[in-house]
C-alpha cells in the first residue's frame, strides 16, 4: 500500500513546536483521447501523416456556437473519427487492390443545419412554400404571406453567413438547447435584438417543420427566453404625410400617392391594397379581403379617398392594357402583386420618401420642401397612423377595429400601442367627459 503522507511518533516536550504545512503530492491524471490535442484546454484534431494521406485534414473541435467541445464530446468525436478512418482505409485497399483510381473521402451522411433550412423552404417538400393553396379533402394549406418568405430567406441568410459558415454547415444534432442559446447571444451582439430574434424564428419555424416530418428531434430554441424586439409605433403627422403625397405626385407615381392615401384612410395593410379589385364596391363602401386573417371588411371612402380614386380610375381608362387590380404599376402597365410586384412597389416607395426628405425644387424654388424626418418612415407605418388619427378624431375602438380589421384580442394592444402614447387622446376622453356632464347638469 502506498501511502502518500505518513504520521510521526508523538513525542512530548515542554515545548510546543509550531511547523510550516507539509506539501502533499497528488496523483497526477492524464486522459489520452485518440486524435485529440489540447492546447490551453482547447481540443483539436491533428491530421497524421497516414490521415492526410486517406484525405483528413485537421480541424478545430467546436460546437455550433463557436465554443470548445468538453472533453466527453471530443471523446465522442475521436470515436466517430476512428470509425471514419476505419472505413476509409476499406476502400483505399478494395480500389488498390482492384487498380482502380482511390476514391474521394466518403464522410457518413450528416443532416447539417442549412440542408434542414433549404428543405424547409422547398416548396417540393413544404407546401407552405408554394405560390398556391392547396387543398387536400377538408384540409386546406395554404402558402405563406410573400412578406413572411422574405422576412424567412433574409434571416435564413444571416444564419448562413454567420461565424464564417460554422452553423450552418454544423449537424443538426450538435445544435442544443445551450449552443442555441450561445448562438443567440453572439448574434445580438453583433447583429442586434432585431436580427438576432429573426434569425432564431427562422431557425425555430424550420427546426419545428424539421421535426413534424422525423428529420430532426424537439426544438432546441423552445423557452431559451428569448427577448423579443420591442414594438414599432412610427405615426407620421399630418404634414409629413401631405409632403410624403406631394413627392409622389411630383415624380410622375401618383399610384404611390393613391396608396399612400387609402393606407392613411382605410388603415388596410400594404397587401390588402394593392390587391383591392376596383369595381367590387358595395353601398360607396371599398371591399378588402384581408389576406392574414381571410377576413372581409367593408370601408366607406372618405372625400379625400374618393377623389384620388376618381383621378386614378381616369388614368386607368386611357391606358391600353387593362387589369383588375385598383392601384397598379402604372409605368410598367402591370399589378403590384405578388413577389415581384411587391419589390417595385418597395422601391418606388423608397424612392417618393427619398425625394420627399431631399425636396423637390423647381427652379429656385420648392416644390416640394425638404422634410429629413421621413427617413425613418415606412409603408407599414401608414396602418399605426391611421389608427391613430381615428383615436385623435374621436373614434371608438370598436369603431376603429370595424375599419381596420383588428380582432377583439389585439383591442388592449391598440390601446397599448396606438392610443395610449398620445396625450392628445386624455385631452379629448376629458373633454367628452365634461360635456357629458355638463349635458347632466353638472355637478
Amino acid at each position: 500500500m502506498t501511502h502518500l503522507a505518513t504520521a510521526r511518533a508523538y513525542r512530548p516536550s515542554s515545548q510546543h513546536r509550531v511547523s510550516a504545512p507539509r506539501e502533499v503530492p497528488v496523483a497526477k491524471i492524464v486522459v489520452n483521447i485518440p486524435f485529440v490535442v489540447w492546447r490551453d484546454g482547447k481540443p483539436r484534431y491533428v491530421a497524421t501523416p497516414a490521415h492526410r494521406a486517406l484525405g483528413f485534414k485537421g480541424e478545430d473541435l467546436k460546437r455550433p456556437d463557436g465554443s470548445w467541445y468538453s472533453l466527453e464530446e471530443a471523446a465522442a468525436w475521436s470515436e466517430r473519427r476512428s470509425a471514419e478512418v476505419t472505413e476509409r482505409r476499406k476502400d483505399v485497399a478494395a480500389a488498390r487492390g482492384a487498380r482502380r483510381r482511390i476514391p474521394p473521402l466518403r464522410r457518413p451522411d450528416v443532416y447539417t443545419i442549412g440542408q434542414l433550412m433549404q428543405e424547409w423552404q422547398d416548396p417540393t417538400k413544404n407546401p407552405k412554400w408554394g405560390s398556391e393553396e392547396i387543398i387536400k379533402g377538408k384540409r386546406r394549406i395554404k402558402p405563406l404571406a410573400a412578406s413572411t418568405k422574405v422576412f424567412y430567406r433574409h434571416m435564413t441568410r444571416v444564419v448562413e453567413i454567420f461565424d464564417e459558415g460554422r452553423i450552418w454547415a454544423a449537424p443538426t444534432t450538435e445544435l442544443t438547447a445551450r449552443a442555441a442559446r450561445g448562438i443567440y447571444e453572439r448574434l445580438c451582439e453583433d447583429r442586434g435584438v432585431a436580427m438576432s430574434w429573426g434569425a432564431m424564428a427562422a431557425l425555430s419555424a424550420a427546426w419545428t417543420w424539421g421535426a413534424a416530418k422525423g428529420k430532426v428531434g424537439p426544438s432546441p430554441m423552445s423557452k431559451l427566453g428569448i427577448e423579443k424586439p420591442s414594438a414599432r409605433l412610427r405615426v407620421g403627422s399630418v404634414e409629413e404625410m401631405r409632403t410624403l403625397i406631394a413627392a409622389a405626385d411630383a415624380l410622375g407615381l401618383p399610384e404611390i400617392g393613391d396608396a399612400i392615401v387609402m393606407g392613411l384612410l382605410t388603415g388596410q395593410r400594404q397587401s390588402d391594397r394593392l390587391l383591392l379589385i376596383d369595381g367590387r364596391d358595395l353601398d360607396g363602401r371599398l371591399r378588402f379581403l384581408q389576406k392574414k386573417t381571410g377576413a372581409v371588411v367593408l370601408v366607406p371612402a372618405s372625400p379625400q379617398l374618393v377623389e384620388r380614386l376618381k383621378g386614378a380610375r381616369q388614368r386607368r381608362a386611357a391606358s391600353t392594357i387593362q387589369h383588375p387590380e385598383l392601384i397598379i404599376d402604372e409605368q410598367r402597365g402591370r399589378p403590384f402583386a405578388g413577389n415581384a410586384g411587391s419589390k417595385l412597389y418597395r422601391d418606388a416607395f423608397r424612392e417618393v420618401r427619398a425625394a420627399a426628405v431631399a425636396g423637390i425644387q423647381d427652379g429656385e424654388a420648392w416644390k416640394v420642401a425638404p422634410c429629413p424626418s421621413l427617413e425613418d418612415f415606412r409603408d407599414q407605418d401608414l396602418r399605426d397612423t391611421a389608427v391613430t388619427w381615428l383615436g385623435l378624431a374621436g373614434a371608438t375602438i370598436p369603431e376603429i377595429m370595424s375599419l381596420t380589421g383588428h380582432s377583439q384580442t389585439s383591442a388592449t394592444q391598440i390601446l397599448q400601442h396606438y392610443l395610449g402614447r398620445h396625450p392628445e387622446m386624455a385631452a379629448t376622453a376629458v373633454d367628452k367627459a365634461a360635456a357629458w356632464l355638463e349635458a347632466k347638469g353638472g355637478l
